[in-house]
């Protein structure tokens, strides 16, 4: 079912209905109207109700190269910051011409609204009607945390005439994890005994945090009787 309204006609009158449908593959298809499926209304003729109407799509003749954000994969996910990161793609060619020459760009952000471009442009030789090519670049020592928009886009300057330009961008969620923070503080060094006397065995307790996103592995913890900076 593609859309259905509850309707009231006076007697005599006439009304219109308009249902917009995207036309996704060639074939050959029937629309079929039902008015008053359930027989609601009492009428003089019910043969009358249905009606349908068969007609063509064809094939759009020419360059249709399709991105998808499902295809928009990143190594490692999520990211993590200082740290070097995979970003792949596929570009497929959905139309019926063969494409040379495909430029494929990465941005971080949408580049319609000032988004930057990572790595370099990449193209691809040759894509027949209905062939996919994988494309990526990596993007070295990511910077900043938290969740960023990525695009891929296809044709980004526009350059290749095709039939359809609706589906040459496609977006994924990239969260990146912070470096590790290591933190202590007064509050975290413990004495026991609390308050020792002159000739007492003292333990010390120091709690050490990381406060970032990322692990922090074969760190030295060292303490200090004094300002280790004053020597």
């Amino acid at each position: 079912e593609l859309a259905a309204s509850n309707v009231q006609l006076a007697a005599g009158q006439q009304i219109e209905q308009v249902v917009t449908w995207r036309a996704d593959q060639a074939g050959t298809f029937d629309f079929v109207t039902t008015v008053d499926v359930g027989n609601a209304v009492a009428e003089a003729d019910e043969g009358n109700n249905t009606a349908s109407q068969r007609f063509t799509v064809s094939a759009a003749v020419g360059i249709n190269l399709v991105v998808n954000h499902k295809d928009l994969k990143f190594v490692p996910d999520p990211g993590l910051e200082g740290s070097d990161l995979k970003i792949s793609a596929l570009v497929a060619n959905g139309g019926s011409v063969a494409a040379s020459n495909v430029p494929v760009a990465f941005f971080d952000g949408d580049p319609a609204a000032g988004g930057v471009q990572i790595g370099a442009t990449q193209i691809v030789a040759s894509l027949e009607p209905g062939a996919s090519a994988p494309v990526a670049v990596t993007w070295p020592a990511l910077a900043g945390t938290g969740d960023r928009l990525i695009f891929v886009v296809a044709d980004p300057q526009n350059t290749i005439a095709e039939t359809s330009k609706t589906d040459n961008s496609a977006f994924n969620v990239l969260t990146v994890k912070s470096l590790p923070d290591l933190a202590v503080s007064g509050a975290d060094i413990g004495t026991a005994p609390t308050v020792p006397k002159p000739g007492d065995s003292v333990t010390v307790t120091v709690a050490v945090a990381n406060l970032g996103q990322q692990p922090a592995n074969s760190f030295i913890v060292r303490l200090y009787e004094g300002d280790p900076a004053a020597g």
